[in-house]
């Protein structure tokens, strides 16, 4: 239903979508997805100012704007 479509949208997971657990997660600003600096990669050495797009988010926007950059992160 669209309820629980908008519903999704607004609720982030509490585990990272890598190891599946909780703790201090970074939240994606374009899906529910979150995750742990040390389970990026890269690794995330500093949350970053501003909004932050997941590896899946990051990669569709890529995509669809025909760019091949990275996403924010620190080597």
């Amino acid at each position: 239903s669209h309820y629980l479509q908008l519903k999704r949208q607004f609720e982030q997971q509490e585990e990272c979508e890598v190891c599946n657990d909780g703790g201090d997660l970074i939240c994606c600003d374009g899906c529910i997805r979150a995750y742990h600096k040390d389970c990026l990669s890269p690794r995330m050495k500093e949350v970053p100012e501003g909004k932050w797009y997941c590896p899946v988010c990051d990669t569709k926007e890529k995509a669809s704007a025909g760019t091949a950059d990275t996403a924010i992160h620190d080597d």
